[in-house]
């Protein structure tokens, strides 16, 4: 059992030593299964990161503005506010700011309200394992806000170096992934 905070380290020493090029390649990869492997017609509300492009997370951009073509599925991303993760409503027309943390932000979008159920929920990843926990920055806000949407399919992006073959040590609040897409496969977990 490896512990998180070994994996987190080894996973951002392999995503620092990715050449851009490599990079942006192993990226389009994996939003072309997404685009591909996902089925889009059941899910109307998405919430999707947003990249923080210093610790050299997947590009979900293009997954964006690819998504924004479809006119039934409302798009949200996570912002923290007051301590947890809230998903706010974005559309083309948005703007955005970049957080303290290097996160991209909505500056205007409206906070999903409570009847509104998120469909699916994709997020990133320093590392995962075959029974589908994640390991994330160590702060726990996704684990947190995936117990209040139990009924949404979570999948994570990562690469496929980062896939880990023994299992996590895991907290009782960790919620495990249904999925996570590589630039090679997808990882499909059984829970």
């Amino acid at each position: 059992m490896e512990a998180k905070t070994t994996l987190r380290y080894r996973a951002r020493r392999l995503r620092e030593a990715l050449s851009y090029d490599t990079r942006m390649a192993m990226d389009r990869q994996v939003l072309r299964l997404c685009q591909s492997e996902i089925d889009w017609p059941i899910y109307r509300r998405v919430m999707i990161f947003l990249p923080i492009e210093r610790l050299r997370e997947i590009d979900t951009w293009p997954l964006v503005l690819w998504i924004w073509k479809k006119p039934r599925t409302k798009l949200y991303v996570p912002q923290i506010i007051g301590g947890t993760i809230q998903a706010v409503q974005i559309t083309s027309q948005s703007t955005f700011v970049t957080n303290k943390w290097g996160i991209p932000e909505p500056a205007d979008g409206a906070v999903r309200l409570e009847r509104e159920r998120l469909d699916l929920i994709i997020v990133p990843l320093l590392g995962f394992d075959s029974r589908g926990h994640r390991v994330g920055y160590g702060h726990g806000y996704f684990d947190k806000f995936f117990l209040t949407h139990r009924y949404a399919t979570l999948i994570g992006l990562g690469y496929e170096s980062l896939f880990v073959p023994t299992e996590i040590a895991n907290e009782p609040h960790d919620v495990p992934l249904q999925s996570v897409i590589t630039e090679q496969r997808i990882h499909r977990f059984t829970q």
